[in-house]
């Protein structure tokens, strides 16, 4: 790289451009010599170069409210790559990478170092908060629930445009103490498949409308439709209630298969974090009480347990957009009776038998606090007999799957695209 500027790598094909396109890498360019870095970013199904994050959020119209962490200004690319660079600051860094530059590290230690450090766009993207960061502003733990749900949905706005849909219904779900709402999501005229997403957020945050264009582009790349949840959250509605919401919706979404899909196709369960947990209960639930089938589960770095224990909680390199305080704080909103976090429906993890439950896809991040719950969750159903599709996503923190401007989102797609298309081209040949 003959020069450095400030500047910063946001993947998606939406930024570049509307219509689906997800082969070699795209690149807007600007008057600024960094192709030989674009070049190396080869997982990337398009890249857009943004010489400055500030003017690229505001172009989005990314608002985020008072007190809350904000992009200002991004850092230097080379000088977050750079051990020997000086003048940014180690504070803002994740901890593998502060350690990195440390002059006292030998080669091999820097190296290891970096094996174990965040991806170049997640390290930019977190260095971009830090720097940009209110002084004022407070952790999430120590945020009201409200506080909180203005933060998420400011940084759902980074998304970017959604992919249009050939249909989109709203439905609502009334139950006895009250109701919920659905967002199907129709990519085509024949979708081969139907997918019910419980969207993240520690049952305390998250909405269909926050989650509106990750759940377009999976129905898009996958061809199926996609059912975005809107189930209750705490502390307004604790436990059981959101898990409830969720089964009754996936038994909803099997009554109007035909309606969706215009015929008899898989059925789906899916969700990130603690819409991961949730797509475990009700896969639990749908064994124990004999349906809905389902044909594939996907957990996306899920919840499993309320153990702050594990080896993954405790490091501080996991510290990064979700921390153990802050897991403390959702299981405090969504179970405050301790006793009751080690029920099956709120820790699937201590399920005693786990034999007999559709086949699982499960994504865990290296640097994530749920890391060890989700894995050893992977592990117990294999040794029940379940087929697993496991892949653990190196360099990459809680939430990249959702984060669709970062490089590590386009990889999670892939692999969950990839697993629901072969459950598809299955159910084809067998239905022939």
């Amino acid at each position: 790289m003959a020069r450095t500027h400030p500047c910063m790598f946001i993947r998606s094909p939406y930024h570049l451009d509307p219509r689906p396109n997800y082969g070699p890498a795209q690149i807007m360019t600007f008057p600024r010599p960094v192709q030989e870095f674009v070049q190396t970013e080869k997982a990337c199904a398009a890249l857009l170069v943004v010489p400055d994050v500030a003017l690229f959020v505001a172009d989005l119209g990314f608002k985020l409210p008072p007190g809350c962490p904000r992009p200002v200004r991004p850092g230097i690319l080379q000088e977050s790559l750079d051990p020997a660079s000086p003048s940014a600051s180690n504070r803002s860094l994740p901890l593998p990478l502060q350690r990195y530059r440390s002059e006292s590290a030998t080669r091999a230690e820097r190296n290891q170092e970096l094996r174990m450090a965040l991806d170049p766009a997640t390290t930019m993207f977190i260095q971009s908060m830090a720097e940009g960061a209110d002084p004022d502003a407070k952790p999430l733990h120590e945020m009201s629930p409200e506080e909180a749900r203005g933060f998420l949905s400011a940084i759902a706005d980074m998304a970017g445009p959604a992919p249009p849909m050939a249909r989109v219904e709203e439905h609502t779900i009334e139950q006895d103490d009250g109701s919920f709402s659905l967002r199907v999501l129709v990519p085509n005229d024949t979708p081969p498949g139907v997918i019910v997403y419980y969207h993240g957020g520690g049952w305390v945050l998250g909405s269909i409308d926050e989650t509106d264009t990750m759940a377009r582009k999976l129905a898009e790349r996958t061809s199926c439709a996609v059912v975005n949840v809107e189930y209750r959250l705490a502390p307004e509605h604790q436990y059981p209630t959101a898990a409830d919401d969720c089964y009754v919706a996936l038994e909803w979404v099997a009554e109007h298969v035909e309606d969706i899909a215009g015929r008899g196709v898989p059925l789906f369960v899916a969700g990130d974090s603690a819409g991961g947990n949730l797509s475990a209960v009700v896969a639990r639930r749908a064994r124990d009480r004999g349906g809905p089938e389902i044909a594939l589960q996907v957990l996306i770095y899920p919840v499993t347990d309320a153990d702050f224990d594990r080896a993954s909680y405790v490091d501080p390199e996991n510290a990064l957009l979700l921390t153990k305080e802050a897991m403390v704080w959702f299981w405090d909103h969504y179970v405050p009776d301790a006793d009751r976090r080690s029920e099956p429906d709120a820790s699937p993890l201590r399920t005693e038998d786990l034999s007999g439950l559709a086949p699982a896809v499960v994504l865990t991040a290296e640097h994530d606090v749920l890391r060890d719950e989700g894995e050893e969750y992977a592990r117990r159903l294999e040794e029940a007999g379940v087929p697993v599709n496991f892949q653990r996503h190196p360099g990459q923190m809680h939430g990249f799957f959702t984060l669709l401007m970062l490089p590590g989102s386009e990889r999670g797609f892939q692999h969950v695209v990839k697993a629901i298309r072969a459950v598809v081209v299955r159910e084809m040949a067998a239905a022939r």
